[in-house]
């Protein structure tokens, strides 16, 4: 049975009392609370919620939402270690790897995936550096340890709002394709820049103004939003969330058509920098960009 590691016991602390966590046997203890550890991956959530996940589509809805159910069935529904059927959309998210990439300092020794899905942050960084993936679902962070296993890589699952980690434990903390399934994206990034060590960067990616479609829901018969996004984000809204005291940087990048037209045959072979020059030129030819990144450093 894979052992939980010892650089991650030293990362952990109870979120509601700051108390550090004990093992007892398959158990971590804090706080008169005992959360249970599952093939090696601390599983340390609340069921009673400590932070409402309510958002103001579900009180406009009136309907009930427990996000934490929620995604724990999505990861049991779908295969995020499977590549997508659609190439173009395989490429998509290769290209939006590459763009983290760019932001990820190389003297990062320990960084926080969160929401690690494929944990492909595990895959490419973990040989040099600490990576810990948290996820709200033990399928993903179990298997995420399986495939990319080494002393480096542990795993966590928790939830986005009550992370059971220490304050300035990480250099960089990676949050692709998250931030817009959340009831409150500006407490998502507080908490997380809480986390960072000093000069360290939260890198987050999102689509980029992206429209959101309804979906009629064949259960309760009321709209619900297409991938679950509650928000969306652009140049000047991303503004009103980011701490006033905090330096940011923005990469609008990825073009509606480029997707649409299959390209990725002919440009599929470009390295990300060579290929951000074909796709500036295309988003300012028929500005329909398509990726948001921002980069907050602490």
């Amino acid at each position: 049975m894979p052992q939980l590691k010892k650089f991650l016991l030293n990362l952990l602390q109870e979120p509601v009392s700051g108390k550090p966590f004990v093992i007892n046997g398959s158990v971590l203890s804090a706080n008169s609370k005992d959360f249970d550890i599952v093939e090696g991956v601390p599983v340390i959530l609340y069921k009673d919620n400590l932070i409402s996940s309510e958002d103001q589509l579900h009180k406009n809805m009136d309907t009930k939402f427990d996000y934490i159910e929620h995604y724990q069935r999505d990861a049991d529904t779908y295969d995020y270690f499977q590549p997508y059927e659609c190439e173009a959309t395989n490429d998509e998210f290769r290209r939006i790897h590459q763009a983290i990439a760019k932001y990820v300092s190389s003297t990062s020794q320990i960084i926080l995936d969160v929401g690690c899905g494929s944990a492909w942050v595990a895959k490419k960084y973990s040989t040099d550096s600490k990576v810990v993936s948290v996820d709200i679902s033990i399928k993903n962070t179990s298997e995420a340890l399986r495939r990319y296993s080494n002393k480096n890589h542990a795993a966590v699952v928790a939830d986005v709002f009550n992370l059971p980690f220490k304050p300035e434990s990480f250099d960089t903390i990676i949050a692709s394709e998250i931030i817009e399934h959340l009831a409150n994206p500006a407490l998502f990034i507080q908490n997380l820049l809480l986390l960072l060590k000093p000069d360290g960067k939260l890198i987050i990616t999102t689509p980029y103004n992206e429209k959101i479609e309804y979906q009629l829901c064949v259960h309760c018969n009321k709209p619900t939003p297409k991938h679950a996004h509650l928000h969306t984000f652009n140049l000047e809204n991303i503004k009103l969330i980011i701490p006033k005291d905090k330096h940011y940087q923005t990469l609008v990048f990825g073009n509606k058509y480029l997707g649409r037209l299959r390209t990725h045959i002919l440009l599929g072979w470009m390295p990300f920098d060579l290929w951000r020059i074909f796709d500036k030129i295309t988003n300012l030819i028929f500005n329909k960009p398509i990726r948001f990144l921002i980069c907050i450093t602490k």
